[in-house]
């Protein structure tokens, strides 16, 4: 008996070697997109679940857990779910470019993202320092509340996102039209 197939043997219809690596970059995005949903998820969780601390003790343990999610899950999944995208566009941008739900999916990325890092980091930070120096706990209070809006805008952002690169609506695109030969 033989372990494998017989030589005789051909593959019609099953998948075909030499894709390179595109389906480790689909998955390494994967991965990435779920950390970063993930850590949103988190963040959002961390900052409406329990009651609001009372002392300075349990705000500090809050505003270091709300900092190790962003600097350990949410930042390095968006920047690994975006370097991958790139890669994987690389390979089919002249195809890609001229889908409508990519193209709103790049504008809502570029001016989303980088304005929800800036706002939920500085957030962050304030938490930080009000809850270091001890004194203004019903300013973190005010900061914490602050960081429940964004978090669940960022969240919400970030499906929409996703639904974009997934699902990849037509957005009213008529493919045939948009691809026609060129005569």
């Amino acid at each position: 008996m033989t372990a494998g197939p017989s030589k005789d043997y051909v593959n019609g219809y099953g998948r075909k070697g030499g894709r390179g690596g595109r389906p480790y970059l689909i998955v390494l995005k994967l991965i990435c997109v779920a950390g970063f949903l993930g850590g949103l998820m988190t963040l959002l969780a961390l900052t409406l679940v329990g009651e609001t601390p009372a002392s300075q003790q349990e705000w500090q343990v809050r505003a270091g857990l709300i900092s190790t999610a962003f600097r350990w899950v949410i930042i390095p999944g968006v920047t690994g779910a975006e370097i991958a995208g790139l890669i994987l566009l690389a390979s089919v941008w002249r195809v890609l470019i001229r889908m409508r739900w990519l193209i709103v999916k790049a504008v809502v990325v570029l001016v989303c993202m980088p304005s929800f890092h800036l706002i939920l980091s500085d957030r962050s930070e304030d938490l930080h320092a009000v809850v270091s120096a001890g004194a203004d706990l019903p300013a973190a209070a005010a900061i914490h509340t602050q960081m429940q809006a964004g978090a669940a805008a960022a969240l919400a952002v970030g499906i929409v996102i996703l639904i974009l690169g997934r699902i990849k609506p037509r957005l009213g695109q008529d493919f045939g039209r948009t691809f026609a030969k060129q005569t």
